[in-house]
């Protein structure tokens, strides 16, 4: 993925095609990568381009069984009446490979309700997965941005996963600070599979998120779907360091040290963030 947006950012054709007329969406497609395909839309990917075999993404995701993939083509213009050289529409190459699910989703996209409905669960879809990966990315300037335009930041992907969640799993500290102390996110929410923040942030090793999760409350002794606590991840997966700090966390004393160290040095970074954006916008103050 990371490669891809690179090429595209270096002036890479997304319109280049090889042998066989694939470009990069039809490959998308064809694996079912619903993040590349994500990008390649968001880039002007011409969702109806055709192969040499006059196939499009619609057929090559349909052909693939890959539901998720053909439900975002759909909401983002595909048409599925387009026919290969052979004359078969995607319909037909699901129907051949008895891909029913993929089936179901092109009967309703068949009408007008069916294709609203589509394109409005797709339009939430990639709103959802924009957050999330602003969460990832640590891009706090756009995940700002996305909250006050009415995101919520208790909105969940198909996993369960939270904003928190996403920032706990790619260890993105300030961003954690950020979403429980200005956003309201609840520490202990849990995703499908019962995990909190904190299980992510221990099960990945990631000492600094765990450590900005405790000190803003997370509750270490809740334990996930196969009834295991934070401080058992850490030791099934030999985190000693986080192992440690959890173990030192139970006590009073230490949360308190926690909030300490973790806290003011936020709240003071965001002194300086907001005092950057005061001066950059003309206003001045006196002493």
């Amino acid at each position: 993925m990371e490669s891809l947006v690179r090429l595209l950012e270096d002036g890479a054709s997304i319109a280049q095609q090889d042998p066989n007329g694939y470009q990069a969406l039809h490959h998308a497609s064809a694996s079912g990568s619903s993040a590349a395909l994500f990008v390649l839309l968001n880039m002007g990917a011409n969702v109806n381009a055709i192969t040499t075999s006059n196939r499009t993404s619609l057929f090559l995701a349909a052909d693939g069984g890959h539901v998720a993939v053909v439900k975002r083509l759909l909401g983002g213009g595909a048409d599925p009446n387009i026919k290969d050289v052979l004359g078969k529409t995607p319909m037909d190459a699901a129907k051949r490979l008895k891909q029913h699910a993929v089936m179901a989703v092109l009967r309703a996209a068949g009408t007008d309700a069916g294709l609203s409905r589509l394109i409005a669960d797709m339009k939430r879809t990639e709103d959802i997965e924009a957050l999330l990966e602003s969460a990832k990315c640590g891009d706090r300037t756009r995940l700002r941005a996305m909250l006050s335009e009415g995101a919520s930041v208790q909105i969940c992907d198909q996993h369960g996963d939270t904003v928190l969640h996403a920032a706990a799993g790619a260890n993105q500290g300030d961003v954690l600070l950020e979403l429980v102390l200005e956003h309201g996110a609840d520490v202990d929410t849990f995703n499908a599979h019962c995990n909190t923040p904190l299980h992510l942030a221990v099960r990945k090793g990631h000492l600094d998120a765990t450590r900005r999760l405790l000190a803003v409350g997370a509750n270490s002794s809740l334990k996930n779907g196969d009834g295991v606590t934070a401080i058992e991840l850490a030791q099934t997966w030999k985190h000693t360091d986080v192992e440690q700090l959890l173990s030192s966390a139970s006590e009073e004393r230490v949360l308190e040290v926690l909030k300490c160290e973790v806290l003011p040095g936020y709240e003071a970074a965001n002194s300086l963030v907001s005092g950057g954006r005061a001066s950059g916008s003309g206003q001045s103050s006196s002493h």
